[in-house]
């Protein structure tokens, strides 16, 4: 098991280096392992990048789910 910190760090690379995705644009929470993308439903453009962030996500070591919640509203 990797520490959540190790975690994000691996994912924010994995993001910027490998999809081109501006941590800006998607949120990491990464508690126990599991991964929960955010970001709102237009993504500045790259939505079409999500299903990328996705499976680059389950590729780091550790991770042992992910929740894509990109472009979910919250009801309030």
């Amino acid at each position: 098991m990797r520490a959540d910190t190790e975690i994000r760090s691996d994912m924010e690379s994995q993001l910027l280096r490998d999809a081109s995705i501006a941590d800006s644009v998607i949120g990491v929470i990464v508690r126990s392992g599991i991964v929960t993308l955010t970001g709102g439903p237009d993504l500045g453009g790259q939505g079409d990048l999500i299903p990328v962030a996705v499976r680059l996500t389950w590729d780091i070591d550790g991770v042992v789910d992910v929740a894509n919640k990109i472009g979910a509203t919250s009801a309030a």
